[in-house]
């Protein structure tokens, strides 16, 4: 009975194999079918690519006459499911110029180029268009170089001048056929300006003119430059004064100073943008304190960066004078000590010091030495005994405006202290102190021989 049951699922298996086989069969056959069925596309107006026109062809002396603005109509075809996957906005027509060298009528062949670049989809497509070739004219190449001209629309603002424009290039390469290079005069650009207060500079396209100053608005010529670089400076003319700064001190103000600069400004021209932030011009930082009588300078005008000196004069010179200034001695006997080591006896061992004073005669003249004082700084003597020498401060007892010329100093002898005095013991107040007893005093013997009086 089993054995009956296992050879009726053997039958079954093995119908069901030999079924699924013709099934794959035949989807394999209604694949294959669908790969091999054939179809076709067409693609319009496919722009064409000249590979070598601006390099090869030109180093030759040659040019593409006609033929660059032409196009190509393709017809493809192929599988179905390869025409089904083709972009046509992606397909690019390309026509190699290398193999051109002479001028004339010529027919190239054309290359298809696809944005899928797999050889499987490339083979299984097929170019049935009536044509695979393009006509070109190739002509000699005409080649010539024009000036650049400028034409400036407006005005700079009041109290500017306008400097002396450059242009980059200031000449233009062109090349073309020869009576379209020959029909060109010149080049030009155009600079719109209004009320311009600095520098302008734009980068602006070429124009080109005939020889009856009219302009060329449709050629095939092609240029080294299609836009220029046209820079226009704006200056101004600037009056600038010239400046000395004084640094006054104790004892040398400038309300003391006769000073006189010549020339005292002068007249610069230059670019407005360096100028608008200038308004003088520093020759020389002087320290008041640092003279000592009657001067004269000499100076070099600066300029600034890119200006013109328009006054003529390059050279600057300045004399000044004290009003009243008076450099004067006085021997200070007054001396204080600050910052004593603790536990040391100090004695100053200099006793005069003389002080050298600056300012007016009536300030200078009002210092007696019982108005100074020189103070003594111990704050960096050790604790050891000896004699220093200390840097010293001067006081003036004075409220006028005086300079105290010179560093000081003053020596110290540093010493212990005397020892105390010896301490005297007091009596025991329980006992009674023992009375003294009175010695007459020795009388001398009387060698006169007088009685002396009872």
């Amino acid at each position: 009975m089993n054995e009956s049951k296992n050879e009726n699922t053997a039958k079954m298996n093995w119908l069901y194999w030999v079924v699924a086989f013709f099934v794959a069969v035949g989807i394999w056959a209604i694949a294959d079918k669908t790969q091999t069925a054939l179809s076709d596309t067409t693609i319009k107006d496919i722009p064409i690519e000249y590979i070598g026109e601006d390099t090869t062809l030109a180093n030759r002396g040659l040019m593409l006459l006609s033929g660059s603005d032409e196009s190509v109509t393709l017809k493809l075809e192929g599988a179905r499911t390869v025409i089904a996957d083709l972009d046509p906005e992606t397909v690019r027509i390309q026509v190699d110029l290398s193999g051109v060298f002479s001028t004339g009528k010529q027919n190239l062949s054309y290359r298809i180029v696809y944005a899928n670049r797999s050889s499987y989809f490339s083979s299984n497509l097929s170019n049935v268009s009536s044509s695979n070739t393009v006509t070109i004219q190739i002509g000699a190449l005409s080649q010539k170089e024009v000036e650049i001209r400028y034409d400036i629309r407006g005005n700079v603002a009041e109290g500017h001048i306008a400097g002396e424009i450059s242009l980059n290039p200031d000449m233009l390469s062109i090349q073309g056929r020869e009576d379209e290079v020959s029909a060109v005069s010149y080049a030009q650009v155009t600079l719109n300006i209004d009320n311009a207060t600095e520098t302008v500079s734009e980068t602006l396209k070429c124009v080109l003119y005939d020889r009856y100053d009219q302009p060329i608005t449709e050629h095939n010529l092609r240029l080294s430059a299609e836009e220029v670089l046209v820079t226009m400076p704006v200056n101004v003319i600037k009056e600038l004064p010239l400046t000395i700064d004084f640094i006054e001190d104790v004892g040398s103000r400038l309300s003391n100073i006769n000073w006189k600069l010549e020339p005292s400004s002068i007249t610069v021209y230059g670019d407005a943008a360096v100028l608008v932030n200038v308004d003088k011009i520093l020759l020389d930082t002087i320290v008041l304190a640092g003279l000592d009588g009657d001067m004269t300078y000499n100076y070099v005008i600066p300029l600034p960066e890119g200006c013109e000196n328009v006054s003529g004069v390059s050279r600057a010179e300045l004399k000044l004078s004290f009003k009243d200034l008076v450099v004067k001695q006085v021997e200070a006997g007054e001396f204080i000590c600050e910052n004593q080591p603790r536990g040391k006896v100090v004695k100053v061992l200099t006793s005069l010091l003389p002080i050298t004073l600056r300012g007016t005669s009536v300030d200078v003249d009002a210092i007696t030495p019982e108005k100074v004082t020189v103070v003594a700084d111990l704050g960096d003597i050790s604790s050891a005994s000896g004699n220093y020498t200390v840097p010293a401060e001067i006081r003036l007892d004075s409220s006028g405006d005086i300079a105290i010329i010179g560093t000081y100093q003053v020596r110290v002898n540093i010493s212990e202290p005397p020892p105390p005095p010896p301490v005297v013991e007091e009596p025991d107040p329980g006992t009674t102190p023992e009375t003294p007893v009175d010695v007459p005093a020795e009388i001398p013997a009387d060698t006169s021989g007088a009685t002396p009086a009872a």
